[in-house]
């Protein structure tokens, strides 16, 4: 068995003029070093063990950064067993890694991406000029890593990419999910998604998700389908489809903006009513969080192409607090979206000078030491209403409602 790792615990420590500076070298390094650690004629074996990791329980605090492990089987046999013979844990632990979905296999190495050549995309799956187009299905269909939840056998040659620090989300351990149901239908379920918990599986974590677990309260032995999505900090309406028919319709209302969304929200400054417009301008994340920058549709730069963004604020009114962590006095919005982007009303709210409480991505120093209470990570944001314009969930009009957000209980 040959392993090659990635250098995310080897960095010694860089000072930089700031964190960013920190991150672009750090990850340049990465994508460099992890495929060519792959290809390398002699790579070297991990000589450094970790006993820590002996189970995925209890969670670890504080939380385990990112860590990546990329192996070659040497001969065949039990997907756990070769991965523990390597990275030096146990047999039960990569158990339960591959029932967590931490792991990916695929029949042979991917090959070494193109970096820098126009049409790569970094990953390596252009296709080559005397490749029929069934060859190259073929090769892509051997060299594209899958997750694995079961413990199978393994050809000699398969590689293997192991996520040994999947990201967690202990708070979905704390949530009765069955009493979060807000209606259950023949093909679809309505929840009431709790802040702190992701909507669908991550690349490292199948099962701790709003999906995973409201389909286990439920009894289920096939998975419930995401139909939109909530931000892990939001809480609040979200439908889950039962079968991919109803999946497929929901789709087709959601683009024809026949179902209506609105918002709660709370922030530390009074909203204008009104329609606001912004134009969505993605930031290169470089691998942290997703940064969306709001620009104003008269802003003058005209070169700049993003997404037009609009809202509707409704209402916006003084309320009291009685959260140990706020002030006694703060303002709660009605927001309805007229358009639906990524972060769309955090972005929006902090561009008209009125970030959400809690919201450390959007709000810079204005609400950083204003955490919301509650369990996960909550915001001043929640899913309120969900209106559907269309018979696909029984009668016309059909009106879901999420009950008081955390700031008013």
């Amino acid at each position: 068995m040959l392993l090659f790792r990635s250098f995310a615990i080897l960095l010694p420590k860089i000072e930089c003029s700031s964190s960013r500076k920190k991150h672009l070298f750090t990850s340049s390094i990465l994508q460099s070093a992890k495929f060519c650690r792959c290809h390398s004629q002699q790579p070297r074996i991990m000589q450094t063990r970790e006993p820590d990791l002996v189970s995925l329980f209890p969670h670890p605090s504080p939380p385990l950064p990112p860590r990546i492990e990329h192996a070659v089987a040497s001969r065949s046999g039990a997907a756990s067993e070769i991965i523990a013979e390597e990275l030096g844990v146990s047999c039960s632990f990569a158990r339960e890694l591959i029932e967590f979905g931490g792991v990916y296999h695929c029949e042979e190495v991917p090959p070494k991406p193109e970096f820098g050549k126009e049409g790569s995309g970094g990953k390596g799956k252009k296709r080559a000029r005397d490749q029929t187009e069934a060859d190259f299905q073929s090769q892509l269909k051997r060299t594209r890593p899958i997750r694995i939840l079961l413990d199978a056998l393994v050809a000699k040659g398969g590689y293997f990419r192991v996520h040994l620090h999947p990201k967690r989300f202990p708070s979905v351990y704390e949530v009765d999910w069955k009493g979060r149901v807000l209606d259950d239908g023949a093909e679809w379920v309505v929840v009431n998604k709790p802040a702190g918990v992701s909507v669908n599986p991550t690349v490292d974590n199948f099962k701790e998700n709003t999906a995973a677990c409201v389909a286990s309260a439920l009894g289920r032995d096939s998975a419930l389908i995401v139909t939109h999505r909530l931000d892990v900090a939001t809480s609040g309406v979200l439908v889950l489809a039962k079968t991919s028919a109803f999946a497929k319709f929901f789709h087709n209302v959601l683009a024809l903006r026949r179902v209506h969304k609105t918002y709660r929200t709370l922030t530390h400054k009074p909203v204008p009513i009104g329609i606001a417009k912004h134009r969505a301008v993605q930031a290169d994340s470089d691998g942290g969080p997703r940064f969306v920058h709001m620009l104003p549709m008269d802003s003058g730069f005209e070169d700049v192409s993003g997404a037009e963004c609009s809202l509707e604020v409704l209402k916006c009114s003084e309320v009291r607090l009685t959260c140990a962590n706020l002030p006694e006095t703060a303002f709660e919005t009605e927001v309805r979206l007229i358009t639906g982007r990524t972060h769309q009303i955090r972005a929006q709210f902090a561009a008209l000078g009125a970030p959400l409480y809690g919201d450390t991505l959007y709000s810079g120093n204005l609400t950083a030491d204003r955490v919301a209470p509650g369990p996960g990570d909550s915001i001043g944001l929640q899913a309120w209403k969900l209106e559907v314009d269309d018979a696909v969930m029984g009668e016309v009009g059909r009106c879901f409602e999420a009950p008081n957000p955390w700031w008013r209980s």
